[in-house]
């Protein structure tokens, strides 16, 4: 008999891959919109916490993304 190793998210997150599409979620101050999933998912930034490391770097957090399917967010 052989165990699986079962891999969850931490309490109060899920997965990325886990949301419907357009829903909104939360990851590390970014506020993000799921646009398209697969291997990899699509998103778009909306909103991002005023810091001075992401007004430094404005250009590069703006608009769309491809992150991990298991990318672990809150939900919103």
């Amino acid at each position: 008999m052989t165990k699986k190793w079962k891999v969850v998210p931490k309490k109060g997150l899920v997965y990325l891959k886990d949301l419907p599409i357009g829903s909104k979620c939360e990851v590390n101050g970014l506020t993000v919109m799921l646009i398209n999933k697969g291997i990899n998912c699509d998103v778009v930034i909306l909103n991002k916490i005023n810091t001075e490391w992401y007004n430094m770097h404005d250009s590069y957090y703006s608009g769309k993304h491809t992150w991990s399917s298991k990318t672990e967010v809150t939900p919103l």
